[in-house]
């Protein structure tokens, strides 16, 4: 970026261009078309130190400038990203290392959030030395984690080398992209299994669930440690008329045949879900209501990874006693 007073932005008119490889806007005849965009317009400078790095370090307008070096290391988010109010709390980085083929990329979002994340998973062949094994499907192996206001995107790679992760966020139907990270495995484990499911909203209570009228009481957050033959209980308070459906998930088992291990039961406003894993490994328990009298169909509202393995647990994990 051209390095330019603070005094000329008040005084004469200019011209901010900012083109992505493949992303500038065009005519039907080819030509490039321009596009005012009033985020650019007297920025944060802590913001705009993700976007464009001024030749003259003064220019930065931040008390401690960064280098070049920083700069292109700097974790790649989105204008979108800054506009939803969200926050990178993973290393400041656009380059993220496994710890033994795993790896979590987290961010802060503010309350009362109310977009659906999305994302894509990408293996980069070009920069990698191994392949991945034949018909994997990478987007079994990212789990969106809620608790409170911080979602995790735990990441497994199945095979070493580079991949991209790309996060988008939806609202109303719009869909915009908020960051990505790349992501470097240099070692995998002997046996990377995929999630048993991998559900659009993600695991965890969020607004959705809220909305929906399951107040959660028992946990907080989407992971919850297990303990094999030992009932774990769910409990809610139901804020709204609502018929529930639970279902217990595992890799390679029909739930219909899982579906003696998990009851349900409703008392006044309480909510009771008992899950009693018969084996160990990992299992998701998903929660489905819907409104009684609605001739809807049942919607996915709040869903749980369960995991007997409490080797797997991490920082952001939380380990509920059993009853």
């Amino acid at each position: 970026m051209k390095k330019t007073q603070l005094s000329e932005i008040y005084t004469v008119p200019f011209l901010f261009l900012d083109f992505e490889k493949g992303m500038s806007p065009k005519s039907l005849d080819g030509a490039v078309i321009g596009q005012l965009n009033d985020f650019f317009f007297l920025t944060d400078p802590d913001i705009f130190q993700y976007f464009c790095l001024p030749n003259d370090p003064k220019w930065q307008l931040v008390p401690k400038t960064i280098s070049v070096e920083k700069f292109l290391s700097l974790p790649y988010l989105k204008q979108d990203f800054f506009e939803n109010k969200l926050k990178f709390l993973s290393a400041s980085s656009c380059r993220l290392e496994t710890i033994h083929g795993e790896c979590d990329v987290i961010i802060k979002v503010p309350e009362n959030f109310s977009l659906t994340f999305s994302y894509d998973l990408c293996f980069k062949n070009t920069d990698s030395n191994s392949k991945l094994p034949p018909q994997t499907q990478l987007k079994n192996y990212v789990a969106v984690i809620h608790q409170d206001c911080k979602v995790t995107f735990s990441v497994r790679c199945p095979a070493v080398g580079m991949y991209i992760l790309k996060v988008e966020g939806s609202q109303q139907g719009e869909k915009s992209w908020l960051f990505s990270s790349c992501i470097e495995c240099s070692e995998v484990k002997a046996q990377v299994s995929p999630y048993p499911t991998v559900p659009e909203i993600g695991f965890g209570p969020q607004k959705l669930t809220y909305d929906a009228g399951l107040h959660a009481l028992s946990h907080k957050t989407g992971y919850v440690h297990v303990q094999r033959n030992k009932t774990c209980e769910f409990s809610f308070l139901l804020e709204k008329f609502v018929i529930v459906h639970a279902t217990l998930h595992r890799s390679a088992i029909p739930s219909a045949n899982l579906a003696q291990y998990v009851s349900q039961r409703i008392q006044n406003d309480n909510l009771r879900i008992d899950v009693t894993p018969p084996q160990d490994g990992e299992y998701t328990l998903h929660i489905n209501c819907k409104e009684k009298g609605s001739t809807k169909g049942f919607m996915n509202v709040c869903n749980y990874l369960l995991n007997t393995d409490t080797k797997k647990m991490r920082s952001w994990e939380v380990s509920i006693p059993q009853s």
